[in-house]
């Protein structure tokens, strides 16, 4: 029973960072602990598994605030769950991982091959190289693409030589890993995401030798529970959102995040000694792999060669956009915007005619990402297509486009049928300053799509016409909470003082989010007629609101006595992020009297508090606050010390 909530603490530890990882233990318990995780995803659901590996190739890099924000409230609190987390620098757990790469499950298989590939040590390529002489194809090919993840020198032979595998599943995941090494080079998005569309291709069947599964070194006990996998994953899931949703507690730690994120990539890209000559068969093998007989293969051969971003791909992706399987033909239309080769824009309009909507989607959204303004005339022929999809790319490359030409096309697909291009149409006309989109939009106030309500009132806030101020504010009592918090947020981008009164019932609107931008939206004012909401919502149940409320109250010219007795109230709130707002805030006001309750909270558990106070009272500068700060005993934080004797010097310098 304990083993299975491992992999769900994986999944609910999203937000975990390399730096969150648990202190690195004696080498054998490297392998114990990968033996009891691969043990923990046995038998697991594929989408628990897809969103377990997803988790553990995202650990290395974070630069999320909204992620951030939880991070001291969701890490794993299960050392396995923390180890796989972390970025494993030692061999010991490569036998085990090696050996599950042939189990046979495909869960074990599949977590054993993205820790061998996150791990970066020579044993783990060594490992991974063996997988691809394995005789079975279910080993080979997941070897192979991890070797493309792991990108590390002196595999790319071997990939190129796997091109050649008896098995198409096989020779398109070599495909697909040479194309990361274009990605390492050229920076280039990922195409493995970027396509809406599903397809399935057939799997060859070839001889295979049996696969052993991987045996427990540690006495475990797997019983996996459907029902308690639904309810941690809807956990996990209800905590991100709550999550996205504390930008201010989260801004304070957003660029340290970032500072680890860069030193996190430039250990990584250490660690990758890749050079010019290790690509040099990369894009030839690919060309001679577009001809392929199985068109799997030719899906990855294309899509890794618009990865590689390099010239002498135009003409055979140009060449295959004329490919008898369809998905080829959109993968090629879609590499062909990778090269950023003008003479790919004609074949790209040719393509707009397709039989396939796949192909129809992939050049019209290519011929957005190249910006060819000439070609806003073709894209917009489509506008009409039989696909939704195609018709959504349509009114979304105008958009990026910028093409004043294409307004009156783009206002008539907010009367398509399909929600879904009714929003790109309201999304894609604020790109556009122009007066006629501001009133197709302030029409579309009114479509009978909530989605498509939200997206227009988003888009009036970018294109901050002061006509749409009436449609927006009776938006801000829309039904949908999605529609209310946007119209509010579109109202506080345009900073009309007239709309403090619609921010001010909007506080206590039953959904967070709405209250929320409400509060942001007061903050923002800055008008001394915003006290009392922002003070009444220093009582409200989420804690984002109440630090934004806190930071809001600091920024008026004049909160008066009621609200600065609020804020020293809200000194003793159990949030650590409303405390230090609070703090910040008293410190914005420089109330002599909030002195004793600003000292208070040097004895607070949380540093950050202590640090906001020792800044607030810093910005107090009498000498009953400097004293205080005289009065500062934890040596131990170099911080605190530093804002204290940066805070003396001043004193003594304007004396």
């Amino acid at each position: 029973m304990r083993l299975l909530p491992v992999a769900l603490l994986l999944v609910a530890a999203v937000p975990a960072t390399r730096s969150a990882r648990a202190p690195r233990s004696a080498e054998p318990d490297d392998a114990a602990s990968a033996t009891r995780l691969l043990a923990s995803v046995r038998g697991v659901p594929a989408g628990v598994c897809q969103l377990v590996t997803h988790t553990l190739s995202n650990t290395e890099f974070n630069g999320s605030p909204a992620l951030v924000a939880v991070r001291g409230d969701g890490l794993p609190s299960d050392p396995d769950a923390a180890w796989a987390l972390g970025p494993m620098r030692t061999a010991a757990a490569v036998p085990v991982l090696a050996a599950g790469l042939r189990d046979a499950d495909a869960c074990v298989r599949a977590v054993s091959g993205r820790l061998l590939a996150k791990t970066r040590v020579a044993a783990a390529t060594e490992a991974l190289l063996a997988g691809l002489a394995d005789g079975d194809s279910a080993v080979r090919g997941p070897a192979a693409r991890e070797l493309g993840r792991q990108r590390s020198r002196g595999v790319v032979d071997r990939l190129i030589a796997t091109l050649r595998d008896p098995a198409a599943s096989v020779r398109a995941s070599a495909a697909d890993a040479l194309g990361d090494f274009g990605r390492r080079r050229f920076n280039n998005f990922d195409f493995n995401s970027d396509f809406n569309f599903n397809f399935t291709m057939p799997t060859p069947v070839i001889a295979a030798t049996p696969m052993v599964p991987v045996t427990p070194q540690v006495s475990v006990s797997v019983s996996p529970s459907m029902a308690v996998a639904s309810a941690r994953m809807a956990e996990a899931s209800a905590r991100i959102a709550e999550a996205s949703a504390r930008t201010v507690e989260a801004s304070s730690r957003a660029a340290e995040a970032s500072s680890r994120a860069a030193e996190a990539a430039a250990e990584v890209n250490a660690r990758m000694t890749w050079t010019e000559t290790d690509d040099a068969g990369i894009v030839p093998a690919l060309i001679e792999a577009l001809r392929d007989r199985v068109p799997m293969v030719r899906i990855a051969a294309a899509r890794s060669l618009g990865a590689t971003a390099d010239a002498s791909a135009l003409t055979p992706l140009t060449t295959s956009l004329r490919d008898a399987d369809p998905i080829v033909r959109a993968v090629s239309a879609r590499s062909l915007a990778s090269l950023d080769d003008r003479r790919s824009v004609q074949p790209l309009v040719a393509a707009l005619d397709d039989r396939a909507w796949e192909v129809r989607w992939a050049a019209t959204t290519s011929l957005g990402s190249l910006g060819d303004r000439t070609t806003a005339g073709a894209i917009a022929r489509r506008i009409r297509d039989d696909s939704m999809e195609v018709r959504r790319a349509v009114v979304t490359a105008l958009g990026r486009l910028k093409d004043s030409s294409s307004v009156r096309a783009i206002a008539g697909a907010l009367r398509d049928e399909a929600p879904e291009v009714r929003r790109a149409a309201a999304r894609a006309l604020q790109q556009i300053d122009d007066d006629a989109a501001a009133d197709a939009l302030i029409a579309a106030l009114r479509d009978p799509d909530a989605g498509t309500r939200s997206a227009s009132a988003d888009a009036l806030a970018q294109l901050n016409d002061t006509h749409a101020l009436v449609p927006l504010t009776a938006a801000a009592k829309d039904d949908s909470a999605g529609v209310r918090r946007a119209a509010i947020r579109a109202l506080a981008r345009m900073r009309d003082p007239g709309a403090l009164g619609t921010f001010a019932e909007a506080v206590r609107d039953p959904e967070i989010e709405v209250r929320a931008a409400a509060v942001s939206a007061l903050a923002a004012l800055r008008d001394n007629r915003a006290v009392s909401p922002l003070t009444d919502a220093l009582h409200d149940r989420d804690r984002s609101v109440r630090a934004t409320a806190a930071t809001g109250l600091g920024r008026l010219t004049d909160p008066g006595s009621g609200a600065t007795a609020a804020l020293v109230s809200a000194l003793r709130d159990l949030s650590p992020g409303v405390r230090r707002a609070a703090a910040g805030a008293l410190g914005s006001i420089k109330d002599t009297t909030t002195v004793p309750a600003l000292t208070d909270l040097f004895r607070d558990d949380d540093r950050t508090v202590r640090r906001a106070a020792i800044r607030a009272l810093a910005s107090i500068r009498n000498s009953t606050a400097l004293d205080a700060l005289r009065s500062y005993s934890d040596t131990t934080d170099v911080e605190a010390t530093r804002l204290i004797d940066s805070a003396l010097r001043r004193r003594r310098v304007s004396l």
